[in-house]
């Protein structure tokens, strides 16, 4: 009995760490997704950033 019990708690560990990862990786799929559509506009902002600069000197 006291066996199925610690087994019961390896399994569950396991199942823990497996739906972090899932989350992480969704995660990391929504930031690629979103930087995939804001690609032009964060270009755009960094490159009048960097014109400002050049010609505040």
């Amino acid at each position: 009995m006291l066996r199925k019990k610690r087994e019961m708690l390896r399994d569950c560990k396991g199942q823990g760490l497996i739906e972090y990862v899932l989350i992480a990786a969704v995660i990391a799929v929504a930031l690629i997704v979103a930087m995939g559509l804001l690609k032009e506009k964060i270009s755009t902002k960094f490159a009048s950033t960097g014109t400002e600069i050049t010609q505040a000197r």
